[in-house]
């Protein structure tokens, strides 16, 4: 695998995730849906590993 075909996919997968995002703010309807700036849809397309971490810390985490 080429490093652009790791950068592709990299990419790809940050895509999805901030489509589905964006999907999940508009399907529930969120006060803050038009506060979403493009920078920050820059953000999770690229810092989408960090974010999905994140998230199944909280969600499998222990509840003290």
């Amino acid at each position: 695998m080429t490093t652009i075909n790791i950068i592709a996919i990299y990419l790809f997968c940050g895509i999805l995730f901030g489509a589905g995002f964006e999907w999940l703010v508009n399907k529930f309807d969120s006060e803050w849906k038009d506060d979403i700036d493009n920078w920050q849809r820059v953000l999770w397309i690229t810092a989408w590993p960090f974010f999905l971490i994140k998230f199944f810390m909280g969600y499998f985490g222990k509840d003290d």
